[in-house]
């Protein structure tokens, strides 16, 4: 799996989706209908995802940023404006680059912000189920979690001590982005999943500290599963949101 992108020629906005660690451009699958014809879009696949469980031991923090930020730079130097569409780390990573000199977002979109981790027994449980277990014993949340996730999946446990490092990466990445949430000035636009295995509650005092977010709780929302009510609401917001510069 690699980044897909859609160049419109004369296009003024490209939206730009990044998933969040071990995860994939799936989990917008149900936005990317409302795209309009005349926007350029791309599917970022970080570093290290797309490919076996080994390789993901070989990527890093600053890897994912560099990756990123060439990629805005590149958008600038075609003059195009990017809304910015992120799901947990992608969140964090476009963040950081919204407040950067050289700034092409104007909109941040963001799922289930994880300024807060959260590991517990529930999360741990399913990970191991998706490494370990049989796939006709998984249920649904962990049918969820692997289809949302673009690693080749090893029975190896050994693979997964390389992982530790990448973990590291995104906690020191949480603790830094927590203390520029006051300082966003673009618009921004949040979803809070009430029922996230991998995010705490405490995480909405943090993103208050901005009086600009428009901030969405979802109450019955996981990390990765919405029911049906609740991605109507994000598909919504997702085109109100895209009204407001589709005539720019």
């Amino acid at each position: 799996m690699e980044t897909e992108t859609r160049f419109v020629e004369n296009s003024k906005y490209t939206i730009v989706f990044v998933h969040g660690i071990i995860g994939s451009p799936f989990r917008f699958h149900d936005l990317y209908p409302f795209v309009p014809s005349d926007f350029s879009l791309i599917k970022v696949v970080l570093d290290g995802h797309g490919k076996k469980a080994k390789d993901f031991s070989h990527t890093s923090l600053k890897k994912w940023r560099d990756q990123i930020h060439s990629l805005l730079d590149d958008l600038r130097k075609k003059k195009q404006k990017v809304i910015f569409v992120g799901h947990s780390m992608g969140c964090l990573l476009g963040m950081e680059e919204s407040l950067k000199p050289d700034n092409v977002i104007e909109c941040l979109f963001l799922l289930n912000v994880p300024l807060r981790a959260k590991i517990g027994w529930t999360s741990i449980k399913q990970c191991l189920k998706c490494a370990f277990g049989n796939p006709k014993n998984y249920d649904a949340m962990t049918r969820n979690l692997i289809e949302n996730c673009c690693i080749e999946i090893s029975h190896n446990p050994f693979v997964y001590l390389g992982w530790i490092p990448r973990f590291l990466d995104l906690f020191s990445l949480i603790k830094q982005t927590r203390k520029i949430v006051p300082y966003i000035k673009v618009k921004t636009v949040c979803f809070h999943s009430g029922k996230d295995e991998l995010v705490r509650k405490r995480v909405l005092k943090d993103l208050r500290k901005n009086p600009e977010f428009e901030i969405h709780i979802q109450k019955n929302a996981r990390h990765y599963y919405l029911d049906e009510k609740d991605a109507k609401e994000v598909e919504e917001t997702f085109c109100k949101t895209l009204e407001l510069y589709s005539d720019k």
